[in-house]
């Protein structure tokens, strides 16, 4: 039988771990090594630096499970991770800083995994997106890029932390959005959106999980990894942008011409996807739910969806016409830009309401139970796990060739024909 001795985590290797993850001054590791009880178990001083704010709860377990490496990049010291993407791990850094009483803000810090680095079209995405970054505009309703580079052969892009909720995750938790609510949050994203065309660059990628709401009720814009500059350059691989013969959006809010040439849009693309995740809000439900990609490409380029009033009866019949303008199938049938729509949807808009979202704030509070990544696993494991936060495959923004489609198009049509002439041969 194992004693509660056998069960208690040693004091001496968390303590070494500490020292090496260089999370604490040298002389505060000394400090803890003299002044610490050998009897003391490891978990229990753990614990006591999370409560005194010295570690993060994600930081404690890494270094409980003897992993002090990769808790400092460069000037950043890691906090807790935030997401895993399809190129690596987004985590809550803040900046290290040697001045006494000077607290700097929470970021959030995307790390291009070095297995990932290696595959050459993955690293010339990240790299695009590092380059976006810098012309992102200032403006309050987009999250903003504050450094980007290279530590160590490891590539980050520092960006602005907005803490809250996604628009699908306040539908999918609360159900739509009130309508004065929703006429609110997405006059703000237009007047981001504004924002970014004037900078030059179409979003295309606008949907509910990238419109997210902070405790404040602030709207923002979130994740530009797809975003295009007009003017620059197109790369010769039309897979990383998109481009002609390659379906580059998210299935559910695509514009019909993005939907046929990815590099071919305007800003008047981006108001498309607005007002289909405006009809998300205000519906609970996408414009055209359900179906395959292909069938959401063809919906979106030929049909109509149910008027949004058969599926919220209360909503105002102008501001259903405002949804239904924005997804004009010609983009010249559209609002001519994203500040005329964020002056009409003002029309409708309510205050700010009293926000129950609680969020943490202070980085101790963060709790690796609430957050998405196993806290044990190394910050340079890239392995293929399925964790973390990932949308349905309908809203999965993938670039697909043509040829693709019009091949699986033939395969259905030759397996109908072969299997209607199968059934008349067997009467």
């Amino acid at each position: 039988m194992n004693s509660s001795a056998d069960a208690r985590e040693p004091l001496e290797p968390f303590l070494e771990a500490i020292r090496r993850s260089r999370l604490v001054t040298d002389e505060r590791a000394a400090e803890l090594a003299r002044t610490t009880d050998p009897d003391t178990d490891a978990t229990e001083l753990a614990d006591q630096l999370v409560s005194i704010g010295e570690l993060t709860r994600f930081q404690a377990d890494k270094l409980l499970a003897g992993q002090p490496g990769g808790l400092i990049l460069g000037k950043y010291r890691i906090l807790a991770p935030l997401g895993r993407g399809g190129m690596g791990v987004v985590y809550l850094t803040r900046e290290n800083t040697d001045a006494a009483n000077v607290t700097r803000p929470l970021m959030a810090l995307k790390i291009l995994s070095p297995k990932k680095a290696v595959e050459p079209r993955t690293r010339d995405r990240f790299l695009r997106e590092m380059a976006i970054g810098r012309v992102i505009p200032n403006h309050r309703n987009v999250t903003r890029m504050y450094a980007a580079g290279e530590v160590n052969g490891v590539s980050y892009i520092a960006m602005e932390y907005a803490p809250g909720r996604t628009i699908k995750e306040i539908v999918a938790e609360d159900g739509p959005m009130p309508p004065g609510e929703a006429a609110r949050v997405f006059a703000e994203i237009a007047d981001g959106l504004a924002a970014m065309h004037n900078a030059g660059l179409i979003h295309r990628d606008i949907k509910p999980a990238n419109i997210i709401i902070t405790p404040d009720g602030t709207a923002k814009l979130i994740d530009f990894g797809f975003a295009l500059h007009i003017g620059d350059e197109l790369p010769r691989d039309p897979s990383l942008i998109g481009g002609k013969g390659y379906i580059l959006g998210s299935m559910d809010y695509i514009a019909p011409e993005q939907a046929t040439d990815a590099t071919d849009v305007s800003p008047r693309s981006d108001l498309y996807a607005l007002g289909a995740s405006l009809y998300f809000a205000l519906s609970g439900c996408p414009p055209f739910p359900g179906g395959t990609a292909l069938q959401k490409i063809r919906w979106h380029r030929n049909d109509s969806p149910p008027p949004i009033r058969t599926l919220c009866p209360g909503l105002p019949l102008e501001l259903a016409v405002v949804v239904s303008k924005l997804m004009a199938k010609d983009p010249e049938e559209r609002f001519a830009s994203a500040v005329h729509v964020a002056e009409v949807l003002r029309q409708w808009a309510t205050p700010v309401a009293k926000h129950d979202d609680t969020v943490a704030t202070d980085e101790h509070e963060l709790s690796t139970d609430e957050l998405w990544i196993d806290p044990r696993r190394d910050l340079r494991d890239d392995s293929d796990s399925r964790e973390g936060r990932r949308e349905p495959d309908e809203e999965l923004t993938v670039a697909v060739p043509m040829w693709v489609i019009w091949a699986v198009l033939v395969a259905v049509g030759l397996s109908f024909v072969l299997g209607f002439a199968f059934g008349l041969l067997n009467r």
